[in-house]
């Protein structure tokens, strides 16, 4: 069935991103909304446009150009306009933790999928089915087709469902870790971080809706897309090139856009802090936006209708790999005493990679943390495919 608004209706499904955005600024601060982050409001109200047909949903066959450009341009973008304030010495202190929550992350993935290989019988291909989960989940959507690839899962009828049910089962699973610090039994039992306020601000612009930010001035504005459209620039062109070389070396072909981004924008803040802490403001500002942007793009992407109609095994398939993996860090974070934040971040790192790790970061008021979740997440291109090719020889 064909959606309302087709995927060429690029004005109208621009506005309909844009509103969806704004609902979740202003959904945000209000109180039936119990302190839960409006990205949540707009990567599920995104979804249920798409579930009643009102925007097109993604398929492997056919693609949404705006969807596109979010996912290929707008991260770009918002990776340095969040990271005006980078500071290499506090970039090192977070990323020990951090790190040790993402590798536990993982641990939980495994164990979650070897869980459900043993109570979900997908006959013939559960081996290659647990495999390709198992990659997706530590290091990302980026991981799926090398590992469906590499296992012989691509040609499999499931393949389809298993795609849909990644897309939908993740945007739902994100939407539930911006949402987990504001748990009232997560706040009785775990340490919640506080939201990190700069040195040079009195009161942090992450504190209050991004609606009702005040003061950016048309030259600030033209000045941050300037510098965030050069470094971005910059880091796809060295990124592509260093992608290439290790294409070539290690056979394998893994994104180096972010990483180099990542990098260069932490040079040019930390070589010139002054000029970069004046334009903090709005670039920050504005670096949100585009994330609200972006997360629209990953609730449309989702199509629950298909998954409840083709492949409700593969669905608890992935349920049960995630509760497993989200249970395990739960339990790792009250032993080893882990912010949920922290846990969130890391988490949304394993099964989102970077380009959804450093959203997370922002989201949770910890800026901080933005270049280590991008690590992290650049981590899990590299294990991520070994580990689930792995699992996928060994179960057969």
């Amino acid at each position: 069935m064909q959606s309302l608004i087709s995927s060429e209706d690029h004005f109208a499904l621009f506005a309909i991103m844009c509103g969806t955005s704004v609902f979740g600024m202003w959904a945000e601060g209000k109180k039936w909304a119990m302190n839960i982050a409006g990205m949540v409001f707009t990567i599920l109200l995104m979804a249920l446009l798409g579930y009643v047909k009102l925007v097109p949903v993604p398929t492997p066959s056919s693609s949404v150009p705006i969807y596109d450009f979010a996912f290929t341009y707008v991260v770009a973008l918002a990776i340095p306009l969040l990271l005006f304030n980078a500071n290499i010495r506090r970039i090192i202190q977070e990323a020990g933790p951090l790190l040790i929550a993402y590798l536990l992350g993982g641990v939980g993935v495994i164990l979650g999928a070897l869980l459900a290989y043993l109570l979900i019988e997908i006959p013939e291909e559960g081996g290659k089915l647990t495999g390709v989960f198992i990659s997706t989940f530590i290091g990302g959507s980026v991981n799926f087709l090398a590992t469906s690839e590499i296992l012989g899962f691509s040609q499999s009828p499931r393949f389809i469902t298993a795609m849909a049910v990644d897309n939908f089962i993740f945007s739902l699973f994100i939407a539930g870790l911006f949402a987990l610090p504001t748990l009232s039994l997560i706040q009785r039992y775990f340490i919640i971080e506080p939201r990190e306020e700069s040195i040079e601000q009195k009161e942090s612009l992450e504190s209050q809706p991004i609606s009702q930010v005040q003061g950016i001035s048309l030259q600030s504005l033209t000045t941050c897309l300037a510098i965030a459209g050069a470094i971005a620039g910059l880091g796809v062109q060295i990124g592509q090139i260093l992608t290439e070389v290790i294409q070539r070396l290690f056979q394998t072909k893994i994104s180096m856009d972010l990483l180099v981004i990542t990098l260069l924008i932490t040079l040019v803040a930390n070589t010139f802090p002054k000029v970069m802490q004046q334009l903090e403001h709005t670039a920050f500002t504005l670096g949100m936006f585009f994330l609200y942007f972006f997360l629209a793009a990953i609730g449309a992407s989702s199509d629950p209708g298909q998954i409840f109609a083709t492949g409700p095994e593969v669905f608890l398939f992935a349920t049960i790999i995630l509760v497993v993996h989200l249970s395990f860090l739960l339990l790792a974070a009250k032993i080893f005493g882990i912010g949920i934040k922290t846990l969130a971040i890391a988490s949304s790192a394993n099964v989102g990679g970077p380009g959804v790790s450093a959203p997370m970061a922002a989201a949770m008021g910890l800026p901080s943390r933005i270049t280590p979740a991008i690590l992290i997440g650049i981590l899990g291109y590299v294990i991520g495919t070994f580990i689930g090719v792995s699992v996928g020889v060994w179960l057969g």
